[in-house]
């Protein structure tokens, strides 16, 4: 059964166009009706082709091994984590607890904002992670319209997924990861073209992460009513307004948009189950500038 963890799957004869990228970011390149030579592209990757999961530190990692599970209500079918690394302990929490409840999934789909704008509207990469737990190959995903970055460096910063990579590799050491980056301008059309394709992969063990941080340097005060409304919009599944947000509420709009398509489509209306809340005020972060997480499941019956 499909999972989400909000990043899907096309034909491969579909793919309309690819983007490469020159390793000094210079140029893109479009190439359009070369269907075999961008098939043999990204089937080929050579071992030097691996990114660095060089996010967190590796002793506060070892000791996020002992972070506990909780129980979680229901079967997860979709979770949002944050990737700001300050709250390790969620990170390690989420995947712990996810774990336990869902040991068969073998493919996350991770959905990540285009932090440093370095691709198109959606783009991914096949590139494995290298990170403190052991490597974690990664696919592309194939959709028509979406953009394949073939040099290893322009999503080597990009923590949204990254940061997740070593809890991954700890917890889920055989699973891969199908990472998709949005860029904020991204249109409806393609986050719908983006949903669709993921349901696509509904016979696979796939789970569909969210990679997404809350509020953005506001007072912890505000920061805190803003999570409120929030944790409102996730719980009574308010697609519209999660969508509309901006980094006040989530830097990861476009993800909640492609979410609320998929269970759309999927004819499924699961029930946010609250995992963890915290600020960066709760690790001693200036209160003046903070960022917030939300960390949780969408869950349907275990019946």
């Amino acid at each position: 059964m499909l999972a989400v963890f909000l990043g899907g799957g096309c034909n491969k004869n579909q793919i309309s166009k690819t983007i490469t990228y020159d390793n000094d970011y210079a140029g893109i390149k479009t190439a359009i009706g070369d269907e075999d030579s961008i098939e043999a592209s990204s089937l080929h990757q050579s071992t030097a082709d691996i990114v660095e999961a060089v996010f967190i530190d590796h002793r506060q990692f070892a000791n996020t091994a002992t972070v506990p599970a909780k129980e979680i209500n229901g079967y997860p079918v979709a979770g949002v984590v944050n990737h700001h690394t300050l709250a390790m302990d969620l990170q390690a929490r989420f995947f712990r607890s996810l774990k336990v409840a869902r040991p068969d999934i073998k493919t996350f789909i991770i959905i990540s904002p285009d932090h440093f704008l370095a691709g198109a509207e959606v783009s991914t990469h096949a590139f494995s992670y290298a990170t403190q737990a052991g490597n974690i190959t990664s696919r592309a995903l194939l959709m028509d319209g979406v953009y394949e970055a073939r040099s290893v460096n322009i999503f080597a910063k990009e923590h949204g997924v990254g940061a997740l990579a070593p809890f991954i590799a700890r917890e889920f050491p055989e699973a891969q990861i199908i990472p998709v980056f949005i860029r904020p301008e991204a249109g409806k059309e393609v986050l719908i073209m983006t949903a669709y394709s993921i349901k696509q992969l509904s016979d696979e063990d796939a789970f569909i992460i969210i990679s997404s941080d809350m509020s953005h340097y506001l007072t912890d005060k505000q920061a805190r009513i803003n999570d409120l409304t929030t944790l409102n919009w996730m719980q009574s599944k308010n697609w519209q307004k999660l969508g509309l947000a901006n980094d006040d509420y989530t830097d990861s709009k476009h993800g909640f948009t492609v979410l609320g398509q998929l269970f759309t489509e999927m004819s499924i209306e699961p029930q946010f189950f609250l995992l963890d809340y915290a600020a960066s005020t709760d690790y001693g972060a200036d209160k003046n500038e903070t960022t917030s997480y939300i960390n949780g499941y969408y869950t349907i019956s275990n019946n």
